[in-house]
């Protein structure tokens, strides 16, 4: 299963790349909302990094193992995202539309290599359509703040 985002911010593209690919203040913003994360490894972000995070989801307790495949700044990056069975492979891409403007795009490829991890991923195929508004949303949502953040910093 595949779901794309596309948004466009006011921002100029390093900038706003840096802010999008700044793993620290992600992984205090996944513990804002509960989870437990931890990095394996401290330092610049480079391919190889990976972080051991914890959650619950429908009250089960869920383990996934991000890990940061590639990094090329400031074009984008891969992060690969392993839970019991089920893949994740998060592509980020920004790139510059003028001086000032940039677009985020994230594609998120899904795949199963487990029956339990198939049976999740044909009950998200069929909720696909309100999935991928909330996926949009969400994007929309964190694109908007990592910009904000990057004006500032800028």
């Amino acid at each position: 299963m595949r779901l794309t985002a596309t948004e466009d911010v006011t921002a100029p593209a390093d900038a706003f790349f840096a802010q999008v690919s700044d793993f620290a203040a992600l992984a205090d913003r996944a513990r804002s909302l509960g989870a437990i994360v931890t990095a394996r490894q401290e330092g610049p972000a480079v391919a190889g990094m990976a972080w051991d995070i914890a959650f619950q989801f429908r009250g089960r307790d869920r383990a996934v193992v991000a890990t940061l495949t590639r990094f090329d700044a400031p074009d984008g990056y891969t992060v690969e995202t392993v839970m019991e069975g089920l893949i994740a492979e998060t592509q980020v891409t920004v790139a510059s539309l003028d001086a000032h403007r940039s677009q985020l795009e994230v594609i998120c490829e899904l795949s199963a290599k487990s029956l339990t991890a198939r049976l999740l991923l044909q009950s998200l195929k069929l909720g696909r359509g309100r999935i991928a508004a909330r996926f949009q949303a969400r994007i929309s949502e964190y694109a908007q703040l990592a910009a904000g953040r990057a004006q500032t910093s800028a």
